[in-house]
This record gives C-alpha cells, structure tokens and sequence, in this order.
C-alpha cells in the first residue's frame, strides 16, 4: 500500500491506495475519514473485496478519537449500483450459493455497522445510488441527494428482496410511498428523495468537493455544528427547473391504493382508480417477481415493529431462504446478464399463485451452523434520522 500526500494551510490530506484499479479508496482531512468506492466500469457494485475492506476500518474509525466524521461516495455516475448480483448468479450457477450468502451476509454486516456507528456519517448520493448502494445511504444521518441523484431498490425486478434493512427504512416513509418503492423497484430522483425523506439535503454535485473541505476544516463530531454547515450548501433544487414526478395527484393515488392490506387489494384499486398513472403502476406490479413482492410485503408490515439491528437480522434469515428459490438467478440473467426486454420466467404467474407457506419458509430460522451475529450495541434505533431528530444522534 503507499499513500500520497497533499498539504494546504488548513490541513493535511491523506490518500490510501494499493493501485489506480483499487476498488475502495480512503482520503483522509483532518478528522474526516471518507471511503471512496472505486469501480465506476462496474457502476461501483459492491463485491466481498469491497466489504473485506471497509468493514475493518469502519470499526477502527469509529473507536478512533482521531476519527470525527466518517463520509462515502463514489467514482463516477454512481454512487453504488448496489450488491454485485452478476457476480452471484453466476456463483450460484456453478454450485457456490455458500460463498454467495456469505457475501451477502458480510454486506449487511457492514451496513449495519454504518446504521449504529457512533461517528456521523455523511452519504454523498452522486448519481445511481440503488440497492446495496442505497442500503449505505438510508441509513446514515447525513444523506446528500444533487440534481443526477437516481435511488432505487430495484429488487423485486430480479427475483430477490428489498434487504439491507430497506423494511426498516421504507416502512417509515410518509404516504405509502416506501411500499410503493419496494414492490415496484421505482427509481426516485434528487429533489424527490429530499421531498419524501430519502434524503436530508439536496447539494448541487459541483459543490460536493467545497462541502467536504468544509466538514473537514470543522474537525468536529458535534452533529449539530455539521448540520449547520451543510444547510448552509443545501439548495432549493426549483432553481434547477426541477419538477416533481410525484405531484399530490400521484401521491393520493399511492396513498390510497398501497395503504391496502395485502397485493391484491393493492392490484383491485389501482384498477378500480382507472387513472394512466395508476394503470401504468398496475402493468409495472404484473412484471415483478410475485415472490419478491410477497416476501418484501411480509418484511415492511413486520419492520414497523423492528429496530434497526433486527431488520437486518430478519435480511439476513431471508437472504438465505430467498437464494434456495430459482428466481434470483433467472431475474439477475434476464435483467442484467442477457438484458432481455422481455419479463424474467418466474416461477410463479402471480402473487396469487404462491402458497403463503413459501412465503412464510422464507423466514424460517437459519441452520445452528450459521451466524446471525447483529449487535445492538447502545443505539436500538427504531426511527428515521432527519432534521427533526438528528440532534439526538450525539
């Protein structure tokens, strides 16, 4: 490993690197420790090198006094496209669905220490920021959309679930909308995430590097020293022309038909409402894996109740069972391997087709042999950080 090193009159700035092709970098300012993803050919999909690297050295940061501020962001268009699925369906193929659940374990493991750190963390949501990608972001405190900000948890497209304790996240959002995030994999973009509390701030990208310094330069881990700063780059994205593609109109029909009990009854009104957008969010439901949307389904009812720590234990149990189904591997072939424009064969033709037995084996205890090891440390987080609450978080 070598480092490079840059000074300014204010402070110094260390780069840890093995090679230019390194697929996570860190830049240390003063008290500010930011990890960089760094595969931007590969839209930064996070892989188990990825994790192996990050989860140490987020435990050392945050028992580190030297450590005030943790950030992450990402090389190119993206932030994080998410868990490297490609890479798992292929494994799963050649008969390797072990290595595969244990990446994914190490993944949520990771994440999960991000959503108790007791340093504040700062999200940079620059570009696709979806998945595994999304599941660092929701749940720091600070959580920075721009105006090419593109957030989604696309997984009931490929035949897997909403994880990385996306339950806990999208069940606490306003107006049905996290369930309608999850069961349809819609995308969101910058200013939407801020106004449905995805994100906590919206920043011009050309001012990211301007708000690092800043945070740097402040040296601190009080939250309520760094909000004020980033308040201070935070914009109203109308100067940007933006329009929302959620308008009241839209949220009411939402609202409406996703606060119903179960799919189908989700399914009836938004036929029975009639509208095009209703409509066209009903012929998006019939595309989904009826599997995914199920097990998803069972997650954001059961989330509400959950902390944080035992949303992700319940993704990982899933994880586990859900991997066992053949729908994974046929979504991620479809969508992503063969990028066909055609729908993935699921196993079953709609929700109504699935015995709720299979839903119900999908949360099943894991075998002895296997660990389930999520602790809670001192922080049971059973809310959403924004600007309301994250003066608490010190």
């Amino acid at each position: 490993m070598s480092r490079a090193r840059l000074t300014n009159k204010l402070f110094s700035t260390t780069v840890e690197h093995m090679d230019s092709a390194a697929p996570v970098l860190v830049e240390s300012k003063g008290g500010m420790r930011c990890f960089i993803l760094n595969r931007p050919a590969k839209l930064n999909a996070i892989n188990r090198a990825i994790t192996d690297f990050i989860h140490p050295r987020l435990i050392k940061y945050e028992k580190s006094d030297m450590t005030k501020l943790i950030v992450f962001r990402g090389v190119g268009r993206a932030f994080s496209s998410g868990g490297d699925v490609k890479a798992g369906a292929i494994n799963i193929k050649k008969g390797r669905v072990d290595e595969v659940r244990s990446a994914f374990a190490e993944e949520y493991r990771m994440c999960h220490t991000i959503a108790t750190c007791a340093k504040p963390v700062v999200t940079l949501m620059n570009g696709i920021t979806m998945g595994g990608g999304a599941g660092i972001a929701m749940h720091t405190p600070f959580r920075i959309a721009c105006q090419d900000t593109k957030f989604a948890m696309p997984e009931t497209t490929i035949g897997y679930f909403t994880d990385v304790a996306a339950s806990f996240f999208l069940s606490r959002l306003s107006h049905s909308f996290g369930r309608y995030l999850a069961l349809t994999s819609s995308v969101v973009s910058g200013y939407d995430c801020v106004k449905f509390g995805i994100a906590t701030h919206y920043v011009p990208k050309h001012m990211f590097d301007e708000l690092l310094n800043r945070l740097a330069e402040l040296n601190t881990s009080e939250v309520s020293v760094l909000l004020k700063s980033i308040q201070e780059f935070s914009v109203k994205p109308e100067s940007y022309e933006y329009q929302s593609a959620y308008p009241e109109s839209r949220i009411s029909i939402i609202n409406d038909a996703f606060s119903h009990e179960t799919i189908p009854e989700i399914m009836k009104a938004l036929e029975k409402n009639g509208s095009e957008f209703a409509l066209q969010t009903l012929d998006v439901l019939h595309t989904r894996c009826p599997l995914s949307m199920l097990v998803t389904d069972a997650l954001l009812h059961k989330a509400r109740r959950w902390t944080i720590t035992d949303a992700f234990k319940y993704d990982h149990i899933v994880s586990y069972h859900m991997l066992k189904q053949p729908d994974f591997v046929r979504g991620v072939t479809a969508r992503l391997i063969e990028k066909s424009k055609n729908a993935p064969s699921w196993q079953h033709k709609s929700v109504q087709e699935v015995d709720p037995a299979t839903v119900q084996s999908c949360f099943e205890p894991l075998p002895e042999n296997i660990p389930c090891d999520y602790y809670s440390k001192d922080r049971p987080r059973t809310d959403l950080w924004d600007e309301k609450n994250i003066i608490r978080y010190n």
